[in-house]
């Protein structure tokens, strides 16, 4: 599927979106955002959300995140994504610093998310 990128010249985060043949939906999330950047990604990505529920029933998200966000900015980012959670899904984060790993699970209350710092190992987690 053809993946969608947040506009940076429009106010958006800067991100990238597709689900993967395999049934997987691939987020990259780069840069500092803000509470509205926020908001603009999850109305970008909501229609990939729901084709990827459609389809598969579940949502396995695979999440790379390159940057530490404010703890506002983090916070807003959990409450809409606990929004769009139901069970069976998946998150699998692949974080790029010590900083990301403290943040996410400082964040994450769930069994149903993994931290990984290697993308084909967290494709393999969300796969079981």
């Amino acid at each position: 599927m053809t993946p969608i990128h947040g506009d940076r010249a429009a106010g958006d985060g800067d991100f990238t979106a597709a689900i993967a043949d395999d049934g997987v939906f691939e987020i990259v999330i780069r840069g500092f955002w803000t509470i509205d950047q926020v908001d603009r990604f999850y109305v970008a990505i909501l229609p990939l959300h729901h084709i990827c529920r459609a389809r598969f029933s579940r949502v396995r998200a695979l999440i790379r995140v390159e940057m530490v966000q404010s703890p506002s900015v983090a916070l807003h980012v959990r409450d809409r994504a606990m929004a769009l959670k139901r069970p069976g899904d998946r998150n699998a984060f692949v974080i790029a610093s010590f900083l990301s790993k403290l943040q996410i699970t400082r964040l994450a209350s769930r069994d149903d998310f993994g931290l990984f710092t290697d993308a084909v190992v967290a494709r393999d987690w969300l796969r079981q």
